[in-house]
C-alpha cells in the first residue's frame, strides 16, 4: 500500500471519528435539553389549567376585537368612524406583522384582567407580565404566551414558566391575500371579491360605500 493511500484513510478515518463524536454530542445535548423542560408540580397543574382556559377565551375575543376594527388593537389616529364603526382606509391595512404584533399586544393587556388567582384561596400567586407572540399561518394563528407565576403554598415557593399555547382555527392569510389583490386593482372588482372565498358585506355609511370583509 502506497504513503499516500494509507494517508488518505487516516485522514478518512479521522473525519468519521470526528462525525461520530458530533453526533453523540448532539444527541447529549438533547437529552440534556429534554431534562431541563418544566416539570409541572400537582399543585400548580389547576392554576395552569385555569390560564390555558383564560388564554384560549382572551385569543378567541383578540380575534373578534381586532377583526371587527380591521386589524388593530389600537387605531391609527387618521381613522374615521361612522355609526360607532371604525372605517380603515385599504391603503392602511396592516401587514401581516403588524397584525400578529396587534393580537399579541391586545392578549398581553387582557390576560392579566382575565385570570383571578384570588380563587385559589389556599395559595398566594404572584404573575409577571405576559409576553405573547402570534403567528398567523395558512390554516390557523397559534398563538404562544410566556406569563410566568410565583406560587406560594405553605411553606412552599413555586415558580413556572413553561409558555402556553392555542390555536385559532382562522383562515386569515386568505384576508390578506384578499386585501393584498385589492389594492393592486386601481378599482374594486366585486367578481374578484366574490372570488375571495370570503363573506361580502357592502353598505352605505353616510357618504361612503363600505366593504367588510368576513
Amino acid at each position: 500500500m502506497k504513503k499516500g493511500q494509507v494517508s488518505a484513510f487516516t485522514i478518512l478515518g479521522i473525519v468519521v471519528v470526528v462525525v461520530i463524536l458530533l453526533s453523540l454530542l448532539l444527541q447529549a445535548t438533547q437529552r440534556q435539553g429534554a431534562n431541563k423542560a418544566e416539570t409541572i408540580p400537582a399543585e400548580l397543574q389547576p392554576i395552569r389549567a385555569y390560564v390555558q382556559s383564560c388564554l384560549e377565551n382572551t385569543a378567541q375575543i383578540a380575534a373578534f376585537f381586532t377583526g371587527a376594527r380591521a386589524g388593530y388593537t389600537v387605531l391609527p389616529s387618521t381613522t374615521k368612524t361612522v355609526n360607532n364603526i371604525p372605517l380603515v382606509p385599504l391603503s392602511s391595512f396592516p401587514s401581516q406583522e403588524l397584525l400578529e404584533q396587534q393580537l399579541a399586544l391586545f392578549i398581553d393587556q387582557q390576560l392579566p384582567r382575565c385570570t383571578d388567582f384570588s380563587r385559589f384561596q389556599q395559595m398566594r400567586v404572584t404573575p409577571q407580565a405576559p409576553t405573547t407572540n402570534v403567528a398567523i399561518r395558512s390554516n390557523d394563528i397559534l398563538i404562544t404566551t410566556t406569563y410566568p407565576l410565583t406560587v406560594q403554598a405553605g411553606q412552599q415557593a413555586l415558580k413556572t414558566t413553561a409558555p402556553y399555547q392555542t390555536t385559532l382555527p382562522i383562515t386569515m392569510s386568505n384576508t390578506l391575500n384578499a386585501i393584498a389583490t385589492i389594492l393592486n386593482q386601481h378599482d374594486i372588482d366585486l367578481i374578484l371579491l366574490l372570488n375571495t372565498n370570503l363573506n361580502v358585506k357592502i353598505s352605505k355609511q353616510e357618504d361612503l360605500i363600505v366593504y367588510a370583509l368576513e
